[in-house]
């Protein structure tokens, strides 16, 4: 068919009319005589427009927009005028073919301000710029350029106004459907938010038009693309709308003969089916059954796994016992079970997630005499892919049927895939027992589950126990105090000492629902003597790994009883050989004090900061360097130290680093200048007033002397920032610069 030629022009409709012009036929300039010694002129510097693009567009479809014909074959471009000209394409009046003078500068040398095409608005001249530069873009021969500009579309749209983004925007997009995939995503992407711009204004059905070419693309991407785009679009569909235009054009597409097509519809047909007509709706059905038994495995493929959203939609959309609903059981409950004996694994695989869905839209009865056979067969499924899915699935239909039914047909396959003898099967089931047990209940669970479970703790598969010990302290809570601390407990004690890392790394982040239903005491005495032996394992990991639980153990256990030996362990950590382990420590040792101090324990910053003054105090420097990274740690602004009380750790901190200050150790410096710059700026400290400035009495309201401490702290400041070494003079002089602006 005849492709229209289209260009995006400064003059509004533009684009919608038919550039035929051949440029053969232009008239040749006359030569220019030259004088010798004359200058020759210069060439003129702006870009010449691009001949033609990518390809031409569909004009069918354009012509649907329009209400007029399709237009001759041509070429086209994104402006027909070079430089200057396509900085006006903002401007509403029309706009001759011929150039025109440029507008005057301001005063001030600026451009004056554009009208937009909508409202009159004025566009200031910075977003003109702007976006005309993005329209240079857009025809730019070079991909970068033209997905930058396809990226910003909708601000394109909002400069141009809604009637030009519908006259002109609209088809150039159309016509792109020849170009490179990450560009036609971008511009998928761009049409899901244009929707939002062109609803109130009317014309959002014309985004229709680009999609339905994009969806014949055969990139699986860009068919994701439109599909969520579509759905954007569809939601600011009213039912008329939605019946009048988004019904045709899935149809349209399921029942071409073109591949990308029918794989498109089958995604599209769940979007908006409630609102259409019975009769539409019939004519869904058939089209959905029909991709189901395609010829073609992806069309099978790609309609199994929309199954269950079609089935949901369609079942949501028919009244409870009409004869739509009937006819509707009738058809699809045979092709659910032709699907789950299709000869291809890959259409299988999505069976069960489709049974979920039935189970939920149908009747009980329907549901345990055509899906649960399906499921439970799948269960059983020669290929591991299928029975991997079925594991993963499984919760979810248990928790649509109910327990009684589930007890009887469903949990016998659930315990088979703990048992299964791949162990992706095995690993599925275990990281989804959690929801498997809360919808059996305790004694079903207990019984029927458990056990197997639990036997998993010596699987030869690390994936397995890795699972096992990520899932089993999220099942305390299921089975209640009694059994967690008979059957769990034992066997995560048994985690905490396996071979591999990850699996103790699963089990030490896992441990917070132990807490609520074990207690603070029962959990304390068993865990923490295990984590405590974990402090020495000589995976560093492992290590790092204690260090991050710390906060949650602290919160957990923080008592008279447990709290020393949580900050046994923090001290422990600061002497590690492994810096990482060190630098973490310091980040989380200020919450650590505050979680004890919350808790009830008085004593838990002064024994910190006591231990930190004898570290500071050691003759190798790695000590005296984590010190002063403590200090400087707790005297930083941090909402989890003011739950301490800041004035007294961060006055208490000021000694120590002041001897620190003296160290040979630049690094050490460096974290005491960085410390004292935080007490300043925290307006807090022996010496400050709590206004960051020089208090005029002798004394603070705690009775003790400021005028002595706070000359220590500026002679010292002082002294590092005459340092020999580059960065202690900086952060030296960034802390005497906060001061000074506390004092201004």
């Amino acid at each position: 068919p005849p492709r229209s030629v289209r260009a995006l022009s400064p003059e509004p409709g533009a684009l919608a009319r038919t550039l035929a012009r051949d440029p053969s036929a232009d008239p040749k300039p006359e030569p220019t005589p030259h004088t010798p010694g004359a200058r020759r002129p210069s060439p003129d510097p702006r870009p010449s427009p691009r001949a033609g693009v990518r390809g031409p567009g569909p004009g069918v479809a354009a012509a649907r927009l329009h209400g007029a014909p399709a237009a001759s074959a041509g070429t086209r471009t994104l402006s027909p005028a070079p430089g200057r000209r396509a900085l006006d394409a903002l401007d509403p009046a029309p706009w001759p073919w011929h150039p025109r003078p440029a507008p005057e500068r301001s005063a001030a040398g600026r451009w004056p301000a554009r009208r937009g095409a909508m409202d009159g608005d004025e566009i200031p001249e910075e977003e003109f710029r702007a976006v005309s530069l993005l329209l240079e873009h857009a025809r730019s021969e070079e991909i970068d350029k033209r997905l930058q500009a396809c990226k910003q579309l909708e601000r394109i749209a909002r400069a141009l106004g809604a009637e030009r983004t519908r006259e002109e925007l609209i088809p150039f997009m159309e016509q792109g459907a020849d170009d490179e995939e990450e560009i036609l995503v971008a511009i998928a992407e761009q049409i899901a938010k244009l929707a939002a711009f062109l609803a109130p204004h009317g014309g959002a059905e014309g985004l229709l038009l680009p999609l339905e070419s994009f969806a014949q693309i055969e990139e699986g991407g860009v068919r994701a693309a439109v599909v969520a785009a579509v759905a954007a679009v569809a939601e600011t569909f009213d039912v008329a709308k939605t019946r009048e235009h988004l019904y045709p054009m899935v149809t349209r597409l399921g029942a071409k003969e073109w591949l990308p097509c029918r794989l498109t519809a089958s995604c599209l047909l769940p979007i908006g089916c409630a609102e259409l007509t019975p009769a539409q709706r019939a004519e869904y059905l058939g089209l959905f059954l029909s991709l189901c038994g395609d010829d073609a495995v992806m069309v099978r493929r790609m309609a199994a796994s929309n199954f269950g959203s079609f089935v949901r939609a369609a079942a949501a959309a028919a009244a409870p016992g009409s004869a739509e609903l009937s006819e509707l059981k009738a058809k699809v409950l045979p092709q659910f079970k032709a699907l789950g004996g299709d000869e291809m694994d890959s259409v299988r695989i999505h069976i069960c997630e489709a049974a979920v869905s039935l189970a939920e839209g149908l009747d009980r009865a329907a549901v345990v005499e055509q899906v649960l056979p399906v499921a439970v067969q799948l269960s059983r499924e020669g290929k591991w892919r299928v029975r991997w899915s079925t594991a993963v699935h499984l919760p979810a239909l248990c928790a649509a049927v109910g327990p009684d039914t589930a007890d009887n047909t469903l949990v016998p396959a659930g315990t088979a895939l703990l048992n299964d003898p791949e162990a992706e099967v095995r690993a599925a089931a275990v990281a989804n027992a959690g929801a498997l047990l809360k919808t059996l209940g305790r004694a079903a669970a207990a019984e029927a589950v458990l056990p197997n479970l639990l036997g998993l703790a010596e699987d030869p598969s690390t994936h397995v126990r890795l699972a096992l010990g990520t899932c089993l302290s999220g099942l305390a809570p299921a089975l209640g105090a009694s059994a967690t601390a008979e059957h769990l407990l034992p066997v995560l004690l048994a985690l905490l000492r396996d071979e591999e890392t990850d699996v103790r790394l699963a089990v030490l982040g896992s441990l917070e629902p132990l807490q609520e239903v074990l207690g603070v005491r029962l959990l304390g005495d068993s865990i923490l003597p295990s984590v405590l032996g974990l402090t020495t394992d000589a995976k560093w990991r492992v290590r790092l790994a204690v260090v991050s639980a710390l906060p949650l153990l602290a919160r957990q256990l923080a008592s008279d009883k447990f709290t020393p030996e949580i900050l046994d362990i923090c001290m422990k950590m600061l002497v590690d050989p492994v810096f990482s382990i060190r630098k973490a420590t310091v980040d989380l040792l200020a919450e650590i004090i505050g979680v004890c101090t919350t808790s009830g324990s008085t004593t838990a910053a002064a024994w910190v900061l006591d231990r930190l003054k004898q570290m500071a105090e050691e003759p190798a420097y790695e000590p005296r360097l984590t010190a002063a990274m403590a200090l400087e740690a707790l005297c930083k602004p941090n909402p989890k130290v003011d739950e301490v009380d800041p004035v007294d750790l961060r006055t208490d901190a000021v000694p120590p680093l002041l001897k620190l200050a003296r160290d040979p150790i630049p690094n050490v410096r460096i974290a005491v200048a960085r410390a004292l710059g935080y007490v300043f700026g925290a307006g807090v400290g022996r010496g400050l007033g709590l206004d960051g400035g020089l208090k005029n009495s002798q004394e603070s309201d705690d009775g003790m002397e400021d005028i002595d401490d706070m000359e220590g702290i500026q002679d010292c400041l002082g002294r590092l920032a005459s340092d020999g070494d580059p960065d202690v003079v900086y952060f030296a002089k960034k802390a005497l610069n906060t001061k000074e602006a506390g004092e201004a």
